[in-house]
């Protein structure tokens, strides 16, 4: 998809969010987060802040790919 919009002005970013705590895993018995000794994991807003940066980045810059995770999840 890259290739397809390198001469426009349309920019692509990949965000790889780690574990977010969402009401997806409502119905878990643990949550994910909790299995990987993760004791605050992501929130939406942390993800959203994240978009929300990438996309207010100065024309010129271009922010490919973007891994956030919480702090205490091993690389």
């Amino acid at each position: 998809m890259s290739l397809e919009f390198a001469k426009s002005p349309v920019k692509l970013s990949c965000i790889a969010p780690g574990p977010v705590h969402t009401e997806l895993h409502r119905d878990l018995a643990i949550h994910p987060s909790i299995s990987r000794n993760i004791t605050r994991p992501l929130n939406a807003d942390d993800v959203a802040e994240t978009i929300r940066w990438v996309m207010t980045q100065p024309s010129h810059i271009n922010i490919p790919q973007i891994v956030v995770l919480p702090q205490d999840h091993s690389i």
